[in-house]
């Protein structure tokens, strides 16, 4: 049975926010503690600066705006509209966080891990980590959408600590309206590559013949066996 080995040990913090999920990813080796404690500490003080300013403005009219200043953030701050995601990066020195940790503060999330990669090879978007390999079948694209039938979405779970594929048989529907699970839509990758703390596959039901619109988000994080299914922007 092959082992699940960490590549490089990272940890990551989120926090969710409406639309927003906002995340720190942090990878490891040695240095003074304290300091790598306080980096972590800014980077968290600076979420809940934004998780707070999100709320604020969504109270607020049309074009209302405010001005953050992050001066005390070392560290790029990387924004993802496919996920509704803000990514923090810090290389830390320590390890600060026992790997594969998950912790939740409110609206922060702090997990730790190492990490994973993602694919197209033309008819699969496919995330896979150490333990892992999950696809969700290509679909048109966010210009041209193309009918599918959520049964055929998800094309393979691959255990790969135990070296076995299972085809699985799932099906998404809303408000228990069968012809909600199938329609117009399309399919895509929040981020692409190799390295990555956590990523996504995102699907979009833009038609169906319930008149239901939604979205579905698929994610893999570095260090878990499993994946997370979330339903947003539900239009019933």
């Amino acid at each position: 049975m092959k082992g699940f080995s960490l590549i490089s040990e990272v940890i990551v913090v989120a926090i969710v926010v409406t639309s927003s999920v906002i995340i720190i990813n942090i990878a490891t080796p040695i240095l003074d503690e304290g300091k790598e404690y306080q980096r972590l500490s800014v980077a968290k003080d600076i979420l809940t600066t934004i998780d707070a300013v999100i709320y604020e403005l969504a109270g607020e009219a049309n074009g209302a705006k405010r001005v953050l200043n992050f001066g005390s953030l070392q560290d790029t701050l990387i924004f993802s509209g496919k996920e509704d995601r803000i990514t923090i990066k810090l290389p830390l020195n320590v390890e600060i966080i026992t790997p594969g940790t998950r912790v939740q503060e409110g609206n922060l999330i702090l997990f730790s891990g190492s990490t994973m990669s993602t694919d197209d090879n033309g008819t699969d978007l496919i995330m896979e980590n150490d333990a892992v390999l999950f696809s969700v079948k290509k679909v048109g694209d966010s210009a041209t959408h193309a009918w599918v039938n959520t049964t055929q979405l998800i094309t393979m779970i691959r255990n790969k600590q135990l070296d076995i594929n299972v085809s699985p048989l799932s099906q998404i529907m809303m408000d228990e309206k069968l012809n909600s699970s199938f329609g117009v839509g399309f399919s895509e990758l929040t981020q692409t590559g190799g390295g990555l703390s956590s990523a996504g596959i995102r699907f979009v039901m833009n038609q169906t013949n319930a008149s239901v619109k939604y979205e579905v988000l698929f994610t893999l994080s570095g260090s878990h066996d499993f994946v997370e299914m979330e339903v947003k922007n539900i239009v019933l």
